[in-house]
């Protein structure tokens, strides 16, 4: 993919550390942490949001791209799986490969692509703190009517 780009956001060591390849060779660009700013002004351009997601818990980050109509790839085990779903969001995938797979098909397939942004930001509305809210307020009226 020519005009494909790979951007890291979040490192802070420098890849030199990682290794001796020269990345830029592979389009892929290390940025290290960045403001809120500058990452919202990132999604406006960015396709699809690549995530192992590991680490995370609820996984905010990706959670901003779905809301900004990027879907997001990520591993199909961890906790960020609970709110991708397959060609409809996002893609759950068992590896890295099948990740940059996917990541290249949605690239090439602009169709698919819009499909999964529009869901993207429909199920993101959820999570919209105004809908949270009403579903932790209807949970304590239920506590308290318990008591």
């Amino acid at each position: 993919m020519p005009i494909a780009e790979l951007h890291i956001h979040g490192i802070t060591k420098s890849k030199k550390y990682i290794s001796n390849i020269d990345y830029r060779k592979f389009r892929i660009k290390f940025f290290g942490l960045v403001s809120r700013n500058y990452l919202a002004n990132k999604y406006k351009f960015s396709a699809a949001m690549l995530h192992s997601g590991y680490d995370e818990t609820f996984c905010i980050s990706a959670l901003e791209a779905l809301s900004s109509g990027m879907p997001v790839i990520t591993i199909d085990r961890t906790a960020l799986a609970e709110r991708v779903i397959n060609n409809f969001n996002g893609y759950k995938v068992n590896n890295f490969d099948d990740m940059a797979d996917i990541a290249i098909s949605l690239f090439k397939n602009k169709t698919q692509l819009k499909c999964l942004s529009i869901n993207a930001v429909n199920h993101s509305i959820k999570f919209k703190w105004d809908n949270i809210a009403i579903s932790w307020n209807k949970y304590f009226k239920k506590l308290k009517l318990n008591d």
